[in-house]
């Protein structure tokens, strides 16, 4: 079985900078996209980053979003399915150190089935992709899908 490709993009959340890109190369088309969807480069951290303050659903649905226009141009994309889960304190509804507290929307099965729905749009079982893989050094996850194969040589 070959191996799937590298990704182009990779998403996932980076503690305490919120939802994140990195791309493989600099491609103007990745950067071009990302920016067509509110990701600010930070050159400093060579990474692309949602803006403070972004609403978690609304990250969630740009990075379908994103996902979706990179796909059907034929890139590979990578995103962590942790994700679609809100982040860690209940109070906090938003991406990013920045953020207040959002009352617009019930939290509830309902809405985070939703999000759920929207996230799973962003891959397709016919498009292979890759595991996550780290932004930063420091904060490295373990790995979100474990490796079900292993290739043998024989």
């Amino acid at each position: 079985m070959p191996h799937p490709p590298e990704p182009a993009v990779a998403f996932g959340r980076i503690p305490d900078l919120g939802v994140g890109a990195a791309v493989a190369d600099d491609r103007p088309f990745l950067d071009e996209v990302l920016r067509q969807h509110g990701f600010e480069y930070s050159p400093r951290r060579d990474i692309y980053l949602l803006p403070p303050g972004t609403a978690h659903d609304t990250a969630v649905q740009t990075v379908a979003a994103a996902t979706q226009r990179f796909q059907d141009a034929g890139l590979s994309v990578a995103a962590d399915p942790r994700l679609v889960v809100p982040p860690a304190s209940s109070t906090q509804q938003s991406n990013g150190p920045a953020s207040g507290l959002s009352h617009d929307r019930p939290r509830g099965p309902q809405t985070d089935s939703a999000a759920r729905s929207r996230a799973a749009t962003a891959s397709s079982p016919h498009r292979p992709i890759a595991p996550a893989r780290s932004f930063t050094p420091e904060a490295v996850p373990p790995p979100a899908v474990p490796q079900v194969g292993v290739r043998r040589h024989r």
